[in-house]
């Protein structure tokens, strides 16, 4: 009896002692327990939602939170049994750092990834132009942007890239204005050159009548003179009007025996509005 009188005595005495630290530290366990469900619960959901496929992704992340949630767990219940020294505080902090920085890049891109989601500046099937590449986004990923290019090539773009560049959305848009320009001799009438062109413009079934269709001279050079076209389309009709002008555009010049100051570069398209 003395023996287990002491034992109980000295149970008693812990429990008084660390009992409360303890019933402390199971209630900080339970709750990192939970919320570590819960977190990674809402993560799976978010990416059975916009991409089933990349579970890669959905797998580092989940990984990363659950390490993090019980990183913070040790070191509360350290702290409450006053053991987290200097030098153990140290390597935890370190652990930490080290995950963070081997974790970085694919956080970021994670992250970025989600602003993209919420934001939404463009969509799947739309025409897009990043990091100077343009092409068709095939699917959008919480870590890379996919495209395709004209030429059928598949990009992926990490998206901490795309958020920190200028995005072109050509498709964004219900109608795209399309811009020509052209170099004549300066003798030429121009009232004869803009009937001509008219006449290509004004039966074609995806020029739009409003706006209106405008030509004008623009910039003159030197013995010539820059006349420029803008055409409105419905964006879907975009990249067959624009072959469609260039070629009938130039069709009819010829048959009126006016000829481009530089045959090489017959219609001059000019700059980002000449995406596809």
């Amino acid at each position: 009896m003395d023996i287990l009188q002491q034992v109980l005595n000295f149970i008693l005495e812990k429990w008084n002692q660390y009992g409360g630290s303890i019933l402390y530290s199971i209630v900080v366990i339970i709750i990192g327990y939970i919320l570590t469900k819960q977190v990674n619960g809402l993560i799976k959901k978010v990416f059975k939602k916009v991409d089933r496929e990349d579970s890669i992704a959905m797998i580092t992340v989940v990984k990363c939170i659950k390490y993090v949630i019980w990183l913070i767990v040790i070191m509360v219940i350290l702290t409450k049994f006053q053991i987290l020294e200097t030098a153990i505080f140290a390597i935890i902090s370190s652990a930490g750092l080290t995950l963070g920085l081997a974790l970085k890049d694919t956080l970021s891109n994670i992250a970025k990834g989600i602003q993209i989601i919420i934001t939404k500046p463009y969509g799947v099937g739309d025409y897009i132009e990043i990091n100077n590449t343009s092409g068709t986004v095939k699917k959008i990923q919480v870590i890379y942007t996919q495209i395709n290019t004209d030429d059928n090539k598949l990009v992926m773009i990490p998206n901490h890239i795309i958020t920190e560049d200028k995005i072109i959305n050509y498709s964004k848009e219900p109608i795209r204005r399309l811009d020509l320009e052209f170099t004549i001799d300066y003798d030429y009438d121009i009232n004869k050159i803009e009937t001509a062109i008219n006449d290509v413009i004004a039966p074609h079934p995806f020029v739009l009548k409003t706006p209106k269709p405008n030509i004008r001279a623009g910039k003159n050079i030197p013995g010539k003179i820059v006349l420029f076209v803008r055409l409105w389309t419905k964006t879907e009709n975009y990249s067959e009007l624009n072959f469609d002008m260039i070629e009938q555009i130039k069709s009819k010049l010829n048959e009126n025996n006016i000829r481009l100051s530089n045959p090489n570069m017959n219609i001059n398209i000019v700059n980002s509005q000449a995406k596809l």
